[in-house]
């Protein structure tokens, strides 16, 4: 996503059926807006776009996705985020750091995600195998976060081997 931000800015037009990326493009607006308040995020939004992270801040996503159903991001969007300091902040805020790990970790993902593509997914991948980080991955062919019975089955082993593993801290 990180990537992609760049091109958000006043100019983007509002197009039909987008309410569940909107939903997701205010939601990193507004954690990046609560966790880094030196960025000052409000001056990259126009006043709806303020009134709008204002209010999405407290709710579940269903009721994101109602709020922005049919926004657009140059409605909200005062100045492109491809500026400094905004840039700096939300790629940092959405990195999945690939190594410092003291854990094992699983991944559960989905092929046919459309949230998170799958070259996404293997570019994770791939990066946490370059980086010698313990994972494990299991693959399904649902939507995103819809578990499968083999992933419900890797959690459960993936509990028990963490759970009879020493802590190594």
């Amino acid at each position: 996503m990180e990537k992609v931000l760049p091109l958000a800015g006043p100019v983007i037009p509002t197009m039909s059926d987008t309410a569940a990326p909107m939903s997701f493009f205010v939601s990193i607006l507004a954690g990046v807006r609560a966790a880094r308040p030196d960025v000052r995020v409000d001056q990259y939004l126009t006043p709806l776009g303020r009134t709008v992270l204002d209010e999405v801040g407290g709710l579940c996503l269903d009721r994101i996705i109602e709020r922005v159903a049919g926004l657009g991001i140059g409605q909200l969007l005062a100045r492109p985020l491809s500026a400094e300091p905004i840039r700096a902040a939300y790629t940092d805020y959405l990195t999945v750091p690939v190594r410092g790990y003291d854990a094992p970790i699983l991944l559960l993902v989905n092929v046919t995600d459309t949230v998170v593509p799958s070259p996404l997914h293997a570019a994770l991948i791939a990066q946490f195998a370059a980086n010698d980080v313990d994972s494990q991955t299991v693959l399904g062919t649902g939507q995103h976060t819809q578990l499968s019975p083999a992933m419900w089955d890797a959690i459960d082993a993936f509990l028990a081997r963490i759970q009879s593993t020493p802590t190594q801290r």
